[in-house]
């Protein structure tokens, strides 16, 4: 009891009392008023600071940047191995050489999804996905759903599906090089080409793909769905399932261009 008795007349007698300058007993000159205006340019300096992060001189803007190079000069290592170049190695077989070339293009699509989804630029997918993890809102005139992200999206999802589905010529020359136990994998786009000319690759996409499910797995009958995420995810019927419904699918998106290639052959 005398200790809360000091407390309490230590804090009613003291020399300066906390918020004096709020005190309305004051005179209104010496009040301190609260200011909005100060208040929001704070907010907005704050704000200001997360959206430089991504403008031409901020650190995610030249981070992003690099890493942007670094895809596109393997998007454009993989598609000249693809299409311009005419001689991989001397010592392939014909079934190696398409099967490299499939991979190639396989790896530059792929990369190509990666370096739209990672584009610098605050009109643009990545930026504007960590603003709004972050919980920032634009300050500048960029409006919400601005046409680079829609067309960013279509290109996404273009890519990736010329990259998994197998329904490029190189990927369905190397479906029909194979044997018919690998072939049944291949079409249902369980297997990589590049698994079964692993040695042959360059280093840093010997590194990038020995990670992956598809070159563990190659052996496998049903490729990727034998590993143990999917082997404890589904059972046998279920993968035969959807192995069946990923071939249709790649079959459908294969008619699908074959009608549009006749189509364009027979407009004079």
């Amino acid at each position: 009891m005398i200790k809360l008795l000091i407390r309490r007349k230590s804090e009613k007698f003291s020399l300066v009392p906390k918020n004096i300058f709020r005190d309305r007993n004051l005179p209104a000159r010496f009040r301190k008023k609260d200011d909005p205006v100060k208040e929001i340019r704070s907010e907005f300096v704050a704000l200001k600071k997360h959206e430089q992060l991504f403008a031409d001189t901020g650190g995610m803007r030249k981070l992003l940047g690099t890493v942007s190079l670094l895809i596109s000069s393997s998007v454009g290592y993989c598609l000249y191995k693809t299409f311009l170049f005419e001689e991989l190695e001397e010592n392939l077989s014909k079934s190696e050489e398409i099967a490299l070339r499939a991979a190639y293009f396989k790896f530059g699509t792929s990369h190509l999804a990666y370096l739209i989804f990672l584009f610098p630029g605050l009109n643009c997918i990545f930026p504007r996905l960590c603003l709004k993890i972050w919980g920032v809102q634009l300050l500048s005139r960029a409006p919400k759903k601005s046409p680079v992200v829609l067309l960013q999206l279509y290109l996404i999802v273009f890519a990736a599906l010329a990259s998994a589905t197998s329904i490029d010529p190189y990927s369905i020359a190397w479906i029909d090089s194979l044997p018919e136990e690998k072939r049944q994998a291949a079409e249902s786009c369980l297997i990589h080409p590049a698994s079964g000319i692993y040695d042959h690759l360059p280093y840093i996409y010997r590194v990038l793909h020995a990670g992956t499910l598809s070159y563990k797995h190659f052996q496998c009958e049903n490729g990727f769905l034998d590993s143990k995420v999917f082997s404890f995810l589904l059972d046998e019927n279920m993968k035969e399932s959807l192995r069946v419904w990923i071939y249709s699918k790649r079959q459908v998106l294969i008619g699908m261009f074959g009608n549009s290639k006749q189509m364009s052959s027979s407009e004079p």
